[in-house]
């Protein structure tokens, strides 16, 4: 057996012990659940369950020619012609929902690493998905919150990487969703994160990227620099393509476990 087919064997042991015991608690304090994730939904109260982020690029991409072989020669002309407003619809939805669309897969991962803190939870789309499903998460964001003028799906608390330093989060894994635009604040989330597991949704070097210069290789989701210091410090125990991405991207799921290295000589 390779050390990668153990590892994934492991991986999935402890997804099906935390479900299981998950499954077990949740029995006891379903209704209290419920309630107090419908009092936290900001936005869609009527469509509680329903992913309908997914539901919309689904339905974009039956209307798309060419969206499963989007760079390919064959859609060269169509390219050319349509990229402009394909484009202008795909930055709607991300604004509107989320950088990256969660499935099922995802958010069951996600859920075997409970409880979590997500740093730049936008307006808190994956969050709402997780507490749907019963997972502890709380959720920060520095410039979108419910607290805001603008509306959110679930909670989202007003913060940042520094929140990672505050007691009442320190068995909390860290989930970060296209954490770094104009500035590198993954960087700080992981300077500050003290937990065992970072959970990365987006482009990474070693998943690959859709994008060209100058964020290839590293992809256009999260800095040279945080990809460097992660590999550093962690390790990866698994990495699943998302189940609906956009064209124009490459986005996975990955989980990284902190390494314990052992004391001795170096040479």
């Amino acid at each position: 057996m390779t050390n990668q087919s153990a590892t994934t064997r492991t991986l999935e042991a402890v997804i099906r012990l935390k479900t299981i015991k998950k499954e077990k608690e949740g029995k006891l304090r379903k209704s209290v659940k419920r309630k107090a994730i419908s009092s936290s939904v900001i936005d869609e109260a009527d469509n509680v369950g329903r992913n309908n982020y997914i539901a919309e690029v689904k339905k974009l991409s039956e209307n798309t020619k060419h969206w499963e072989n989007f760079y390919s020669e064959e859609a060269l002309n169509y390219r050319k012609n349509e990229w402009d407003e394909l484009d202008k619809k795909i930055e709607s939805l991300c604004h509107k929902y989320a950088w990256a669309i969660p499935d099922d897969r995802a958010l069951k991962i996600l859920g075997a690493f409970s409880p979590l803190i997500e740093i730049g939870a936008g307006k808190g789309y994956w969050a709402k998905m997780l507490r749907i499903q019963g997972v502890d998460i709380a959720a920060y964001d520095k410039f979108i919150f419910s607290g805001s003028a603008t509306k959110c799906f679930s909670k989202v608390m007003e913060g940042g990487p520094e929140k990672l330093l505050l007691p009442i989060h320190k068995n909390r894994n860290l989930f970060l969703c296209y954490p770094d635009e104009s500035e590198s604040m993954a960087v700080v989330a992981l300077e500050n994160f003290s937990g065992q597991y970072v959970i990365h949704v987006g482009e990474m070097i070693h998943s690959g990227t859709m994008s060209g210069a100058p964020v290839a290789p590293f992809g256009r989701t999260s800095s040279a620099e945080f990809q460097v210091c992660l590999t550093e410090s962690f390790h990866c125990l698994l990495v699943c393509k998302l189940q609906m991405t956009y064209p124009n991207s490459k986005d996975c799921i990955s989980v990284w476990k902190r390494t314990v290295f052992v004391p001795g000589y170096s040479s």
